[in-house]
């Protein structure tokens, strides 16, 4: 008994040993501007969004995470800073947007997140 519990376990250890890797699915990606107007492509709203911020400059990391967290936080908006790597994730709260929202209306939204010029 205590060999077949043996080969059983390791069985199951060599068997996930050689599980197949998931690819992740590619990330939408969403542009962002120097007033901090972000502009999602024109496809169906995804729950994260990936920004290169690299052309955007900052003092340092503490003035970055200010800045995207009074611009770009809202009730349905969360911008994950990686300052460091210059890109930020946008993540969208899909549960609370109305089912027949579509990208204008979100679109629409974010306009309203941006700096005053």
């Amino acid at each position: 008994m205590k060999t077949l519990l043996s080969l059983t376990l390791l069985l199951f250890i060599t068997l996930n040993s050689y599980s197949i890797p998931i690819k992740p699915k590619p990330l939408a990606v969403a542009t962002i501007d120097s007033n901090y107007r972000v502009t999602i492509p024109a496809i169906p709203i995804q729950r994260f969004y990936y920004i290169n911020i690299s052309h955007l400059s900052f003092e340092n990391e503490e003035e970055a995470i200010k800045i995207f967290k009074y611009y770009l936080t809202a009730n349905l908006v969360t911008p994950v800073i990686y300052y460091k790597e210059k890109y930020i994730m946008l993540e969208i709260l899909i549960e609370y947007i109305p089912d027949g929202s579509d990208h204008t209306e979100l679109q629409f939204y974010l306009d309203h997140l941006t700096k005053p010029k």
